[in-house]
């Protein structure tokens, strides 16, 4: 069980929670290359993500069409799954 006590630990863990979701569907390399594309395009940091969610979807469905909704839960899921 993991205590989210302030909106450091809850950012951190959504932050996690996107990484490792986006690495156990396809691969370390899509993280980074999300990443880049979220810094490059978007001008959003990785610390900035969990106050970018509609970006994030946007450039998940930019990159993996309708299967953006999937991953979505999948990182919903696995946030929801840290925090308790």
């Amino acid at each position: 069980m993991r205590l989210i006590a302030t909106q450091s630990d809850f950012n951190s863990a959504l932050i996690e929670s996107v990484d490792e979701t986006v690495a156990a569907l396809f691969s370390r390399e899509v993280v980074i290359a999300l990443h880049f594309n979220l810094e490059t395009r978007h001008l959003i940091m990785r610390e900035d993500i969990p106050n970018s969610l509609q970006t994030l979807m946007l450039t998940l469905k930019g990159n993996f069409g309708m299967s953006a909704l999937t991953i979505g839960r999948a990182i919903a899921k696995r946030f929801y799954r840290s925090c308790i």
